[in-house]
């Protein structure tokens, strides 16, 4: 009878809690002395500020505020009790074991400063999200059910998982949400889904294929990416003035005669299937970066670019001359269906990067390439001799395909070029390199002696492809030589080979297995 009177009393008794900590004191009031030390520091800890990388701890006294039992088992039981709190740094092994379920001292505070979680494998390691929390992502197979709206309001970025396909329909999504991308799966509307004012970016997953009519986006939002089977009609979605990037999916076919696109967008990307017209006033002045879709064919009379467009990448099937005049591009990417000829003056004086698809095969005529021009790029059925034509001044990247072999011997490369990619077929002998190359790439059938070559002394890396077996005793390797790569098929010893002593992070590769020893010296100057 008495224990009994005892621990009703213990229910009904109260006590004051004074919190010190760095800086701030406050007051909790009418805490019973039944409650345990877990609850207490929960509301404590909802007091205080999260602080990236550090979590609270609760002192009564010298010892720390135990979390299993209750005040009046810690000797907390009357009056007015003063607790002391300290930020010390986050244990992220302790954190880590909490989410794989075993057991911790300091059990889900041990997640309080973490700002990252990646992987999360289930519904249960989402109850005790903490307060400084900004990024979160769910692992491959996550197959609970997910609540929403018990995400931390700290939360800046949202990657749901692939299995997600729940109606969101009323959800409180985090207020200061910044990144919210939904995975694979989830295919329902979102009309009733109001999306937080701060959200800028937002990526739907591939099976997404809702109307956007009558959704409202943010006025903050700046990209916006429809991919796999997204094909709704785009003309009565109000965008947000402030939308910067739009991306469409692959699967994307409708016409853009009454889309309003905003008048600020500076990138957009249509998909494989897109082939409507687009007329000059479809795009907008700002428009820096224009990708076509892969099916997309008219004319450029018929498209006219805007004058501010920077990048401009043409889709597979794309293959007519290039009659109009192009925008100051500095980025021009074709297509692989391209193959026609190229006048002199049809490429911008201020492109700096230019890329041909897999059937472009046209001699270039002597000045066709821009002096501007730093990266050049040929796809695969490219196999023009290369003497007669003038390769840029400011030329750092020249790479050709796979059935590039032509002689070289005669071609005077540009002095800044820095990186050299040869395709598989090319097998011809090389008499001169650029002095400040970095970068040297043979193809599988390359199998020329490299002892007639002077290798730059500036060059790093050094990749031979799968046929090269040739003596290599008497190649002067460079002596900052970082990189060498030898194919599946050489088997030359390399007993005498003069390596170059190289920085600690030096690599060498592909060693045949005849090689007896290789001694190679390290030096950190």
């Amino acid at each position: 009878m008495g224990e009994a009177s005892e621990s009703g009393k213990e229910q009904n008794e109260v006590v004051d809690v004074e919190v010190i900590t760095l800086g701030k004191r406050f007051k909790v009031s009418d805490v019973p002395i039944s409650m345990l030390g877990r609850d207490l520091r929960r509301m404590i800890c909802a007091r205080l500020p999260g602080k990236s990388g550090a979590h609270v701890v609760v002192q009564h006294g010298s010892s720390p505020l135990s979390l299993n039992q209750s005040l009046v088992q810690q000797g907390i039981v009357e009056g007015c009790v003063s607790l002391s709190c300290v930020y010390l740094p986050v244990n992220i092994a302790a954190a880590w074991r909490f989410l794989k379920g075993y057991q911790v001292d300091e059990e889900e505070f041990s997640l309080h400063g973490v700002t990252q979680l990646e992987g999360i494998q289930s519904g249960d390691q989402l109850m005790r999200l903490p307060n400084t929390l900004k990024r979160l992502a769910f692992a491959d197979g996550f197959a609970d059910n997910l609540d929403l709206d018990i995400l931390p309001s700290s939360l800046q970025s949202l990657t749901l998982p692939d299995e997600f396909d729940q109606s969101l329909d009323h959800v409180n999504l985090p207020i200061g949400l910044r990144n919210l991308t939904f995975g694979q799966l989830f295919n329902h509307r979102i009309d009733h889904l109001t999306l937080p004012s701060s959200l800028q970016n937002l990526t739907f997953g591939w099976k997404f294929n809702q109307s956007l009519d009558h959704v409202e986006f943010p006025v903050a939002l700046q990209r916006l990416c429809l991919r796999g089977d997204f094909n709704q009609s785009m003309d009565q979605v109000k965008l947000p003035g402030s939308l910067l990037s739009l991306h469409f999916s692959p699967m994307f076919n409708h016409s853009m005669d009454r889309v309003n696109l905003p008048t600020g967008l500076q990138s957009l990307t249509f998909g494989t299937r897109f082939n409507q017209s687009l007329e000059p006033e479809h795009l907008p002045s700002s428009l820096q970066n224009l990708t076509l879709g892969g099916r997309f064919d008219e004319t450029l009379d018929q498209l006219r670019l805007p004058a501010s467009l920077q990048s401009l990448t043409f889709g597979a099937e794309f293959n007519h001359p290039i009659e109009s005049k192009l925008p100051r591009l500095q980025s021009l990417n074709f297509g692989d269906a391209f193959d026609q000829h190229l006048e002199l003056g049809n490429l911008p004086s201020s492109l700096k990067s230019l890329s041909f698809g897999d059937e472009f095969n046209q001699p270039l005529d002597p000045g066709v390439l821009p002096n501007s021009l730093q990266h050049l790029a040929f796809g695969k059925e490219f196999n023009q001799p290369m003497e007669r034509v003038n390769l840029p001044s400011e030329l750092q990247s020249l790479v050709f395909g796979d059935r590039f072999n032509q002689a070289v011997s005669k071609v005077q490369w540009p002095s800044g070029l820095k990186t050299l990619t040869f395709g598989s077929r090319f097998n011809q002998q090389l008499s001169q390199l650029p002095q400040g190359l970095q970068s040297l790439t043979f193809g599988n059938m390359f199998n020329r002696r490299l002892d007639q070559i002077q290798l730059p002394d500036s060059l790093e890396t050094l990749i031979l492809g799968t046929l090269h077996n040739i003596v290599m005793e008497r190649v002067a390797l460079p002596t900052g030589l970082r990189h060498l790569s030898f194919g599946h098929g050489f088997t030359r010893k390399l007993d005498g080979v003069k390596l170059p002593q190289g920085p600690p992070n030096g690599a060498i590769s592909g060693i045949p297995v005849a090689t007896r020893a290789v001694a190679v010296s390290f030096l950190s100057g």
